[in-house]
């Protein structure tokens, strides 16, 4: 079997690979860490290599950074026995064992987005130099964070010293403000803006959140069922649940009274809390 067209699927030990979608290299391959793009994949009496798994044919992208260009360098030169240069080095038409590879999907077709809000500040002054980005999830805190950061500078901080020049010059709208110094705006200058983003809502970032909330939850029981009957205890057996995603467990230990001191019997002793 070889399937060569774009779109088309094939799926492996429950992983889905499609031709033409993005992917990056494993640490089970040469090529960890280089992205690439899968063109073909053959199983069967079409493949070329005598590996149990499918053959998945990848065309890698060569790496930009140079402590990545001269690590793919080391090894292949390693795996070679003789120096080898990056061009030397073949990326194109790559067969790949599934292990060797991970899809990546395309989040902007893929995930549904929710819109986030950054505050960046960029300044420069004297010879020092810097940038800073917050996210907000709503625009009103995006806002209050604009704000008192504003109200910093101006008050007590680069905006405050400026103000009072002659040179210095302002521009502002609504979600944005910029002071310099007229004439040395590359040495000196401050500026703070709101921009709004797209937060793409892919499963890896839905897992962390959903982890996240749990860790919150874990604080919120302890301090709400916190009567003095093991409440240590208590916040030990549900950081030990959340550690090994036993989250039925979990829930019900929360909410069923004789269960959790069942469980904490069983699981917690003094010392551990």
């Amino acid at each position: 079997m070889v399937i060569d067209r774009t779109g088309a699927t094939f799926k492996h030990k429950g992983t889905t690979y499609i031709i033409g979608e993005a992917v990056i290299g494993t640490d089970a391959s040469e090529y960890k860490g280089l992205y690439g793009t899968i063109t073909e994949i053959r199983d069967g009496d079409n493949k070329e290599t005598e590996n149990d798994t499918p053959d998945i044919y990848c065309c890698f992208e060569p790496p930009v950074l140079p402590h990545e260009i001269e690590d793919l360098k080391k090894t292949f030169s390693c795996l070679c026995g003789e120096p080898k240069e990056l061009d030397d080095i073949c990326l194109d038409e790559v067969i790949m064992a599934p292990e060797m590879i991970k899809p990546l999907g395309t989040p902007e077709k893929d995930c549904p987005d929710v819109p986030v809000f950054a505050i960046i500040q960029d300044w420069a002054s004297d010879g020092s130099t810097g940038c800073t980005v917050e996210l907000c999830a709503n625009y009103e805190d995006a806002r209050y964070i604009f704000h008192n950061r504003l109200h910093y500078e101006l008050h007590s901080s680069i905006l405050d010293i400026w103000k009072h020049r002659e040179d210095f010059c302002t521009e502002s709208s609504e979600d944005f403000y910029e002071g310099y110094l007229d004439g040395q705006y590359s040495e000196n200058h401050y500026s703070i803006q709101i921009e709004q983003k797209s937060l793409y809502l892919t499963d890896n970032f839905l897992t962390l959140a959903n982890a996240a909330l749990l860790k919150k939850r874990i604080t919120k029981s302890c301090y709400e069922k916190g009567v003095a009957e093991g409440k240590d205890q208590m916040a030990a057996l549900l950081k030990l649940l959340l550690s090994e995603n036993r989250i039925a467990e979990f829930n019900r230990v929360l909410e069923d009274s004789i269960f959790r001191a069942e469980m904490i019997a069983k699981y917690i002793t003094p010392s551990e809390a």
